[in-house]
């Protein structure tokens, strides 16, 4: 079956990026198979839709981040599964003190590498399958539970082709007297590789005067680590040549007679190295002698392809066999020129690529079939509801948060992304929650502010209003999209723009569930839509018959909201006249407007308003009328269905909209929509009481038969039929807990080493000296006025030094409380000391539920810290309180914290030592559930906005002085002082 691959490389180098990332798009092409190889990590946008795209996410040795997190989410959404490619043994924190260059790396640039591994090993973990260079990388991968495969570096086209050119013109050469040994140094990371062989060398170059040694790239005489002592005596015929560009090495490598490919025998980091130096020889001719690792002996058939060598007299015989025996180096340089055009061609490497990509491919969809459950209640689903900011009495709303919480109460995971339109822009996800609990109720559902972007991955994305379809293009990490209609939206507006991308959201493929019968008979009929309903329900702890005191003359209550055209509120205000006219002493009650809307209007009877009203109000209002009037002439109201339940006759439009709710003269009257087929409806009710009582009595029963838990069942068997059968949500990274980054104790020795003495030099007076200055002049120059996290002003907290400590309160929502992850900030800088972490149940409380400490050093600049502990069983609902201190840490070594500016949620107060502060921390809740995982919610990250500083406004000024004079800087100055001063 086809794919598709997009490769993404953290490595620029021109020969890494060659053998790990232009090689496979050479060899997958070969087989028909396209890809697309991106390095620049700058445009997040393109490389997510790109990484959309494609049938596999290949990640060649990129560490860990921010962009990197979110196309590993996007990618688990879509079932693609992701690789992670490495060729050099840089994963293992452990093993960093192998890598010679980090020992003579200053301290601050060894703890950057050390980050460097920990963030590689971040990736690899997280990815679905290693491809590494060698079987020892391999080994070492599958060490840390990843599958891994071995996918060797090869040659490409071009190679094959110089190589063949360059063999050809061996070939009419003279053969000359000397011997040349060729040595390719590369990095300084093999500075100690050649003293392995050097011992041999010295007794070759000193039995065969001819013999000369070239060794090109960076290890030369001059440098401070010289060559071993016992090639000085020949130096007269060793001759330094500089790093050539990467195609031109061949034609370097093809002046050679020996090839040399030698490493330090005992260290991790070299035997994970590949054959590469002698798969370069080969194809040039040249024979290699080669150290005894993995590599070279999977590579090299000893003898015959090649030498291999595990000591002195090895090296020694070997050697001397090649320097004294022409013909044999050119039969063994032959011997291994074919031996890799037969194993290391793109045609022959291309077919090994795919074959193990497939079988990625194959056993992650398999993991994922393994781990779905569909359609039992014992596999709950992750469910992503989007809908607008909500309007404070509105009945849609009201109904989508009802929903939510059924739902989530049938044991579901529910989150709910709100899209802010009026007052929620600059608002935190905390206060967004706040928002709904003080007009509706609270949400049992991680709540997001969102206007597009990533998603938690889920089983399905349910949309509510229209606009909600226009934003999710990039929306990729769910099994299927689902549009939750409680209307006929088109009807909302005038024919134009609003009206047919309303309409338009119909045709756009999604799985309808719509409130009521005649939605579903609509958008089947009119769009041929794939549509299922549910039923219009009543919550009868709410809606039931109060006991409240009836007037001694008819009441009747009429849902008047002008603002809202689809209610007809002239209509239904000129039936009331007559009414009135016929009927004086009828009370009529308006309610759904407040009295300053309203007075907008003449009105020519008396009347009472009851503005907004709660649901518990309105369940008394319906109790004590006799009539109530509904007009819906696009679906159903949810009114009459709760005035029913409170035996309060109802007259609503005879329109196919109620159908399956209202029938006319059995459960209610409809009239037409004229004002005075309404009046005749309501005064034929209030002048004929046994036609009243015998609707009254039948509507109530039937709607002890509806409930809202019946409708949520009905909307969870809709998405159970119709998901598909391997569902996005139950993936099997949901069911891992990774563990927290280390402490200081736990780090190796040499890291705690180096930071310890980064620290100590911190410490020192004139370190914090300087960095009070340098924040004082940041302060004054490049601080940033306002800082936004997703429209929402944030600030950093300052360093997190000494006795200072950072505390937040909050409510744990659900059981199994497990994680907190906080938005930290590095300074850009590598920090050195231990972040603590301390969770309790109130600032009194004297001993600690969990204590995290994790190192500094390891802390992505303005990323989460995670901080892990054993999951609280009974957490849900209750109230708790971590702290955050660092008592080691220093002015210029300490991170900082973010903070919302001005958030205001009770609940989630800020503390500074104790003392409130405004706003509260950028902070995520995570939980740990048997069935689904791990779920929870954190502010997402992709919007962040700087405003404008000090030095930005000096820039323009002097923009302005130069292109506008002296006059337009002084109107640039007058008019930035009426904008602060409220002026403008």
């Amino acid at each position: 079956m086809p794919f598709s691959v997009y490769f993404i490389s953290g490595c620029k180098a021109g020969t890494t990026f060659e053998y790990r990332v232009l090689q496979k798009q050479e060899q997958l092409a070969a087989y028909g198979i396209p890809s697309l190889a991106r390095q620049e990590l700058v445009d997040r946008e393109q490389l997510l839709q790109e990484a959309a795209s494609h049938d596999v996410l290949y990640l060649y040795r990129i560490a860990y981040g921010p962009l990197i997190e979110d196309l590993i989410e996007q990618a688990r959404g879509q079932g693609i599964p992701v690789v992670f490619d490495i060729d050099d043994l840089v994963f293992e924190p452990e093993l960093v003190h192998c890598v010679d260059p980090v020992r003579a790396m200053d301290h601050e640039e060894a703890a950057l590498y050390y980050k460097g591994v920990w963030r590689y090993r971040r990736t690899l973990l997280a990815s679905d399958a290693v491809v590494t260079s060698t079987g020892y990388l391999a080994e070492r991968a599958r060490a840390l539970g990843k599958r891994a495969f071995v996918h060797r570096n090869g040659l490409s086209r071009w190679m094959i082709e110089e190589a063949s050119r360059l063999v050809e013109q061996r070939r009419t050469q003279s053969n000359s007297e000397r011997v040349i040994i060729g040595y390719g140094s590369g990095t300084a990371t093999h500075r100690k590789d050649l003293a392995e062989a050097a011992e041999a060398l010295g007794e070759i170059m000193a039995r065969y005067p001819y013999v000369e040694l070239h060794i090109v790239g960076a290890l030369h005489l001059s440098d401070p680590l010289p060559l071993p002592d016992e090639l000085k005596p020949f130096a007269d015929r060793i001759r330094h040549r500089p790093a050539v560009a990467w195609r031109d090495w061949l034609a370097v490598q093809s002046s050679f007679d020996i090839n040399l490919a030698p490493l330090e025998s005992g260290n991790p980091y070299c035997e994970a190295k590949s054959e590469i130096k002698y798969t370069e020889a080969a194809i040039v001719g040249v024979p290699t002698v080669a150290s005894r690792t993995g590599a070279f002996e999977f590579a090299i058939r000893d003898g015959e392809t090649g030498f291999l060598a595990g000591d002195t007299d090895e090296w020694v015989a070997k050697l001397e066999a090649l320097v004294t025996d022409a013909p044999l180096r050119q039969r063994m340089g032959e011997a291994a020129r074919l031996d890799v055009l037969a194993r290391y061609t793109p045609e022959v490497l291309g077919k090994q690529l795919v074959e193990t990509l497939t079988t990625i491919q194959t056993f992650h969809h398999q993991t994922r079939a393994a781990v779905s459950i569909p359609g039992t209640a014992e596999a709950p689903l992750i469910l992503n509801w989007i809908f607008p900011e909500p309007i404070p009495g509105s009945g849609g709303h009201r109904n989508i948060v009802r929903m939510i919480n059924l739902l989530a109460s049938f044991g579901h995971q529910v989150n709910a992304y709100i899209v802010p339109r009026y007052h929620l822009w600059d608002k935190s996800d905390l206060e967004v929650r706040a928002f709904v609990r003080r007009h509706f109720t609270d949400l049992d559902a991680g709540v997001f502010k969102w206007a597009g972007g990533p998603m938690v991955e889920s089983d399905a994305v349910v949309l509510t209003h229209w606009s909600t379809a226009y934003l999710i293009d990039n929306v990729r990490n769910t099994s299927k999209i689902f549009y939750f209609v409680q209307d006929w939206e088109p009807f909302f507006f005038p024919m134009g723009t609003d009206y047919l991308r309303a309409e338009q959201t119909y045709k756009m493929g999604f799985s309808c569930i719509t409130l009521g019968r005649w939605l579903t008979k609509r958008l089947r009929e009119w769009y041929n839509a794939d549509a299922d309903y549910f039923d219009l329900a009543v919550d009868h702890h709410i809606y039931y018959p109060r006991p409240v005191e009836k007037a001694d003359h008819p009441r009747i209550c009429f849902y008047a909201r002008p603002s809202t055209p689809r209610r007809l509120f002239p209509i239904g205000i000129e039936a009331l006249e007559r009414i009135h006219q016929r009927r004086p002493d009828v009370e009529i009650v308006l309610y759904g407007t407040e009295d300053a809307e309203l007075c907008q209007y003449e009105i020519s009877f008396p009347y009472t308003n009851r503005g907004i009203l709660t649901e518990e109000e309105l369940a008394e209002l319906f109790s004590a009328c006799e009539v109530g009037i509904v007009l819906s002439p696009t679906n159903c109201s949810l009114i009459p269905p709760e005035m029913m339940a409170c035996r309060c006759a109802v007259v609503d439009l005879n329109r196919e909209t109620v159908m399956g709710v209202l029938e006319h003269e059995v459960n209610a009257l409809l009239a037409e929509p004229t004002p005075e087929a309404i009046a005749e409806a309501v005064l034929r009710l209030l002048e004929d009481e046994p036609l009243r009582q015998r609707l009254v009595e039948t509507a109530y029963r039937q709607m002890q038969e509806r409930s809202w838990l019946k409708s949520a069942r009905k909307v969870e068997e809709i998405l159970y039929r119709k998901l598909p059968a391997m569902r996005r949500g139950l993936a099997p990274h949901r069911f891992k807990m990774l563990p927290n980054l280390p402490a200081l104790g736990g780090l190796p020795e040499d890291q705690q080493y180096r930071l310890n003495i980064i620290h100590a030099a911190r410490r020192r007076v004139f370190a914090q000296g300087k960095a009070v200055l340098w924040a004082w002049w940041e302060r004054i120059l490049r601080t940033v006025r306002r800082v936004t996290l997703n429209g929402a002003t944030v600030r950093p907290l300052g360093e997190l030094t000494g006795r200072r400590q950072i505390g937040q309160h909050f409510v744990a929502r659900r059981d199994g409380l497990y994680r907190v992850d906080v938005l930290v900030d590095t300074y850009g800088r590598c920090n050195t000391r231990d972040i603590i972490f301390r969770l309790r149940e109130s600032p009194t409380a004297e001993d600690d539920l969990a204590t995290v400490r994790v190192n500094a050093s390891l802390l992505l600049d303005r990323g989460y810290v995670s901080f892990a502990f054993t999951p609280l069983t009974d957490s849900g609902g209750k109230s708790y309180y971590f702290v955050i201190e660092s008592p080691e840490s220093v002015p210029g070594d300490a991170i900082t914290l973010w903070a919302y500016r001005d958030a205001d949620v009770p609940g989630a107060e800020l503390e500074w030592n104790g003392r409130t502060i405004s706003g509260h921390l950028v902070f995520g809740l995570f939980y740990w559930d048997e069935r689904v995982g791990v779920v929870g919610e954190r502010p997402l990250l992709h919007e962040w906005s700087g405003g404008i500083t000090f030095l930005d406004r000096l820039k323009k000024g002097l923009h302005v002085l130069a292109v506008q004079g002296l006059k337009g800087l002084q109107r640039e100055v007058v008019n930035y002082w009426k904008w602060k001063t409220g002026r403008v």
